[in-house]
């Protein structure tokens, strides 16, 4: 997961479900880009104050959590990995994660923008959706949740009724 407003109210589901479900870890790795805001990481901000306040503001997430900076360490013990991170970061991320995670994690993608445009490449192959190309990047199968744009649906059931939303199964268990 990534600190963007999207990751942080994915993480937010899922620290709650991870947190409520014996069969998970109770700890939940959230990749941050590390930022300064108002004098103070990012990082340090959400674990002490469990408060992405760039991001999603106002809102609190679980102590379970924890906002890492090194993406290998974030996903290395992952048995379940939810790629929710800007597009634009896809073949970075990908490539420092060749060969260094569990190939037997459950993946999703969450990227909300589902497709890319490959402009190196010629013909008709040059729109591809995400998924494949990070099955292409990392030799993994990947599953895949999209809609149109379904982040403010997703923000405005976690505001207006946030037992409700959790007592679902919408969301990937992280």
């Amino acid at each position: 997961m990534h600190t963007s407003l999207w990751g942080s109210a994915i993480a937010k589901i899922v620290g709650t479900n991870a947190r409520n479900n014996s069969k998970f870890d109770s700890t939940d790795n959230m990749w941050v880009f590390e930022e300064t805001v108002n004098g103070r990481k990012l990082t340090d901000i959400i674990n002490t104050d469990h408060e992405n306040v760039k991001y999603l503001p106002g809102h609190k997430l679980l102590e379970n959590v924890v906002a890492v900076t090194d993406l290998l360490e974030a996903a290395k013990s992952a048995d379940i990995l939810l790629f929710v991170i800007p597009l634009q970061f896809i073949g970075r991320v990908c490539d420092t994660m060749k060969g260094k995670i569990n190939p037997d994690a459950l993946r999703m993608s969450l990227i909300k923008l589902a497709m890319t445009l490959h402009v190196v490449d010629e013909g008709p192959d040059r729109l591809k959706l995400i998924s494949p190309v990070i099955h292409e990047k990392l030799g993994i199968k990947m599953s895949v949740w999209m809609g149109a744009n379904i982040t403010n649906e997703v923000l405005m059931r976690l505001m207006k009724s946030n037992k409700n939303m959790l007592d679902k199964s919408y969301f990937c268990l992280g």
